[in-house]
């Protein structure tokens, strides 16, 4: 541990060094203009630079065997990488033209192959400061093919962005890059895959308040260079405009990947009109697309016969992929859903945050191969047709944030091999009960879901029956469950039958609880009931005033999250009581929890 932190300690100092001198060279390339823009930066970033490398210099070799001041050093680091400027290419200045790659492919089985080995390759000034490209490169010679095509998907991604690693993931699923032995959680591998990157310092974990996202974010160097190795191996099609004219017939063969982007001034991903290709490519081309991923377009003009000609489609990610970046993504119109009855290897479908999609077709259910079902913030999604219990295969279901939508149909309880439902819609009883509706008491056929997202309009919400169904579902690991609607002065207080003695729920890690409609915390919320408790997140609820009135140590709860909850009251004392195995709480907008030790964020971690 200590050699690999010295070693990623050391690798970071000199991604700093190797930085300026980049700078240095764009100088010497720079006309006046942009002469005088580089000064202006350097005014600007030298003073805080200096101040935060004061703190890193001359550190003593023990802080790398302490956790605490290590993490702190880190931070100091991440906090200085991302202060410095950019000298990525879409910051390139004038006269420093991107790297063009030879004509001569390689076959994308070797994505691994140097760039620099490719004959007629031309190397920008912006690399020939070799040792940190060197470096890079031998770095990512070390990976195993899997983790080389896994980390060049992030080319993909403009400069800066936050990039949501469920997003990177499903990616990975819809293109089989990663594909686990029967009973293997997909994302679990995913997220190991994430973690290797990070380690090995291509990636770096968004964190906020001490925490680690669910976001990672790439250095725009090593972007740079990414996108460089990406091109030369045509793993990923960069559309530009440029490249196309009226005779023009592209071949896909080598280039099955093909992003969706924004025009954007130096982005070498960038294009004015990134679907203009299509209305000049050959059907057989277009047969021979696996991915078409959406990077940051949000209008899009999509043609029917595109649909019926991408056969061999298996990952379809239309949706936002930045939820910060794009709020909403228009289509001008649905009619292009009707193609989805050709995309029978489709494994990945995703239109979160697209808007008027009311209702999918019923030809979704020739998508036998379908695993991913990404419909999260489709704002206009009114129903679901009974269709999609034909997706057999189906693991991950995302309807969270669809508001307009009316009913679940019953097909949803025959997806046996579902693991992630978001969105579960608990109505009034007298709905439940209707027959061609999926009711609660369904969800128990479903005996491989390990996350559950639950959105209620009901003020007992869970009653009884619905506690024992829970304790029926053995495979559960996550439950959210979030109460809407609710906007009258009366609380919901759960004081009439006692719980069930069946109610258990031993394998539940994660709690989720979102504007709890109680005055105080329900019965079932109690360490016995919940054994394996590990996280417990409390979010809104304007009458809950405590956690129980008769509440014993016994909670495993690490990790708790008590947010803008004004009425909850109780002192660090009892807390800490309550919560013997804590080490990480954070309170927001709770004046009423008094004498804990919380920085100025709201956060305490336990030393």
């Amino acid at each position: 541990m200590l050699l690999r932190r010295l070693k990623k300690f050391k690798m970071d100092l000199e991604h700093i060094k190797d930085h300026f001198d980049r700078l240095k060279v764009m100088e010497q390339h720079a006309d006046k203009d942009n002469l005088a823009w580089l000064k202006v930066v350097e005014q600007h970033a030298d003073k805080d630079i200096k101040n935060l490398l004061r703190q890193v210099v001359g550190t003593p070799i023990t802080v790398f065997t302490d956790d605490s001041r290590y993490w702190q050093l880190v931070e100091i680091l991440t906090r200085l990488k991302i202060r410095m400027p950019s000298t990525s290419y879409g910051g390139l200045l004038p006269g420093l033209t991107d790297p063009k790659p030879s004509r001569g492919h390689e076959s994308e089985n070797e994505p691994g192959k140097m760039a620099s080995e490719t004959p007629g390759m031309n190397m920008n000034p912006f690399f020939e400061s070799p040792a940190a490209f060197r470096r890079f490169t031998e770095s990512y010679e070390l990976l195993d093919p899997l983790l080389k095509k896994c980390l060049l998907c992030f080319s993909a991604f403009p400069e800066n962005a936050e990039i949501n690693k469920r997003t990177v993931i499903y990616w990975w699923i819809g293109e089989q890059l990663i594909n686990p032995p029967a009973g293997d959680d997909c994302e679990k591998n995913g997220h190991a895959i994430l973690n290797v990157l990070v380690e090995h310092g291509f990636l770096e974990d968004v964190t906020t308040k001490g925490r680690v996202t669910s976001r990672c974010r790439i250095r725009p160097f090593i972007r740079s260079v990414l996108i460089y190795l990406a091109k030369a191996a045509s793993f990923i099609h960069y559309l530009d405009d440029k490249e196309y004219t009226d005779d023009d017939n592209l071949m896909y063969g080598d280039k099955r990947r093909v992003c969706l982007v924004k025009a954007q001034k130096f982005l070498p991903t960038s294009s004015s009109s990134s679907l203009v290709h299509l209305r000049r490519t050959r059907a057989t081309d277009l047969e021979c697309i696996k991915t078409l991923f959406n990077v940051n377009k949000c209008y899009l003009d999509i043609k029917l016969h595109w649909f019926w000609k991408m056969k061999n489609i298996e990952a379809l990610y239309l949706g936002r992929c930045d939820s910060k970046a794009i709020q909403h993504i228009e289509v001008k119109s649905c009619k292009f859903l009707a193609g989805l009855m050709y995309m029978k290897e489709l494994r990945l479908l995703s239109f979160q945050g697209v808007s008027k999609i009311v209702k999918l077709p019923d030809s979704i259910g020739n998508c036998k191969n379908l695993r991913i079902l990404d419909l999260r913030d489709c704002n206009d999604m009114e129903e679901l047709p009974e269709a999609v219990k034909s997706l057999e295969k189906l693991t991950h279901l995302d309807l969270s944030g669809c508001y307009s939508l009316a009913r679940l149909p019953k097909g949803i309880s025959f997806l046996l091999d579902l693991r992630v439902l978001k969105g579960f819609l608990v109505r009034e009883k007298h709905q439940d009960k209707r027959g061609d509706l999926c009711s609660f008491q369904d969800l128990k056929k479903l005996k491989k879901l390990r996350k559950l997202c639950i959105t209620t309009s009901l003020r007992t919400f869970p009653e009884n029956e619905h506690l024992e169904d829970l304790s029926e579902m053995g495979e559960l690991r996550k439950l959210t469950i979030v109460w809407q609607g609710l906007y009258r002065e009366e609380t919901a207080e759960q004081t009439g039958s006692p719980l069930p003695d069946k109610f258990s729920m031993d394998g539940l890690q994660k709690l989720d609880l979102q504007h709890i409609p109680c005055s105080k915390a329900p019965s079932w919320l109690a360490p016995d009931k919940l054994p394996n408790l590990i996280n417990l997140y409390i979010k809104g609820g304007k009458y809950l005033c405590t956690l129980g009135e008769n509440q014993i140590s016994g909670w495993k709860v690490e990790t708790l999250r008590l947010l803008h909850l004004r009425r909850l009251s109780m002192k660090w004392i009892l807390l800490q009581t309550f919560f013997p195995n804590l080490r990480f709480l954070e309170q927001v907008e709770c004046p009423h929890l008094t004498s804990i030790p919380c920085n100025n964020e709201g956060v305490w971690k336990k030393p």
